[in-house]
């Protein structure tokens, strides 16, 4: 059973997150936010870092 996580985002936006963040390790939290909204993965700002849990 997997513990409850406040916040929680689907896996396959977490998983475009953290490949996003491996790519490209200089972006911002807005930058990933913006060039996944253009992949067609739409996340907020503040959403991508509890993606990866920060």
């Amino acid at each position: 059973m997997e513990a409850f996580r406040k916040n929680r985002v689907e896996s396959h936006i977490e998983q475009a997150v953290l490949e996003m963040a491996l790519e490209q390790p200089a972006y911002g939290q807005v930058r990933v936010a913006n060039e996944l909204t253009k992949r067609g993965t739409f996340i907020s700002p503040t959403g991508d870092a509890g993606a990866v849990g920060l």
